[in-house]
């Protein structure tokens, strides 16, 4: 009988100890490689042209790697604009950063345009700023 309850009480031992290191695996969150903060490369394509005292938002976008000044048509919900500065500065590289910008707009050149989850009646462009300021 004594031998029974010894046998029990090691198998469990040995299935706790077992489900715990188990768990400690799942608990430790992986590293992942951290998107590097050079900016690919943003090319221009054919010229537009201008936009001047924009208003918009600055946000990242992790699977491009690349900063982007969004806009919204006034008066619309779904009707969008994400320019790709080619120039913008570390001081305005804040995710959510209210910003008015001006400068003159590009044609997104085909390899970003590939890359770029599309969305119906959102417009993109590659733009160089001329000038840009935090938004008050």
């Amino acid at each position: 009988m004594k031998t029974k309850h010894l046998i029990i009480t090691l198998l469990a031992c040995c299935l706790f100890t077992i489900s715990c290191k188990d768990e400690e695996k799942d608990s430790v969150v992986p590293e992942t490689e951290k998107p590097s903060e050079d900016t690919p490369a943003v090319k221009p394509g054919d010229k537009i042209g201008e936009v001047n005292a924009v208003q918009g938002t600055v946000y990242y976008n992790e699977s491009l790697r690349l900063w982007f000044i969004y806009v919204t048509e006034k008066g619309t919900i779904d009707c969008t604009e994400s320019y790709f500065p080619t120039n913008i500065s570390d001081d305005f590289k804040i995710d959510g950063l209210r910003v008015i910008f001006s400068g003159t707009v590009y044609e997104v050149d085909e390899a970003l345009m590939a890359n770029i989850s599309q969305v119906v009646s959102a417009e993109y462009y590659v733009l160089t700023l001329s000038s840009i300021e935090i938004d008050k």
